[in-house]
């Protein structure tokens, strides 16, 4: 565990984001909460989903941190990153922008919110939101530099056996990116190169 340097936290959520595509409402066993009830689990879950981040970012060696939910609900995505942001920031992390180029970004409660991202149950035909953490570092030169920062080029490793073929070795962060980017099956096939934490 201490040699952990990403993770990827999957917490337990309402999933209001993908409720209609489950077709929950039409079980034989729904039956719509009050809204008494439904706040209360919200709270519960929020509660939980604070612990849970906080406890990913005190992990000593870890570089990235990820925070995704199924959910659109603003207690289990902003105001949980928000109420996390002083602790995130005594252990030296800054939110980042995953994904720039995507335009719908996180509800204005919060200063740099516009960093988290979002999707819509309708427009995008599922909800849910995705927050990124990097742990910054003091380089050489007493500047701050991100950790695990793509270069300009490809960083390269020479192959063992006397094989002088240099194979490019892409940066953690980048893999994570593609996993993203294009489903689960990359995510099976590389999960086993870097060490990663699900909590559910």
């Amino acid at each position: 565990m201490l040699q952990v340097c990403s993770i990827l936290l999957d917490p337990s959520c309402s999933g209001s984001g993908t409720a209609a595509q489950r077709l929950d409402h039409l079980l034989p066993s729904y039956a719509p909460a009050s809204d008494v009830a439904d706040n209360e689990r919200l709270n519960k879950l929020a509660t939980f989903q604070k612990k849970a981040l906080a406890h990913a970012l005190s992990f000593p060696a870890v570089e990235r941190v990820v925070y995704s939910t199924c959910s659109v609900n603003q207690i289990e995505n902003e105001d949980v990153i928000n109420s996390v942001l002083p602790l995130a920031a005594s252990f030296g992390f800054e939110l980042m922008t995953p994904f720039p180029r995507w335009q719908r970004r996180g509800l204005p409660v919060f200063e740099g919110s516009a960093r988290v991202l979002r999707t819509d149950p309708v427009e995008d035909k599922e909800g849910f939101f995705i927050a990124l953490f990097v742990r910054k570092v003091i380089n050489g030169r007493g500047d701050i530099a991100e950790v695990g920062k793509v270069p300009d080029k490809p960083y390269f490793k020479k192959r063992s056996h006397g094989n002088k073929r240099k194979t490019a070795m892409p940066l953690l962060h980048h893999r994570i990116s593609k996993m993203w980017l294009h489903g689960t099956s990359i995510l099976r096939r590389r999960i086993s190169h870097q060490p990663s934490i699900r909590h559910n």
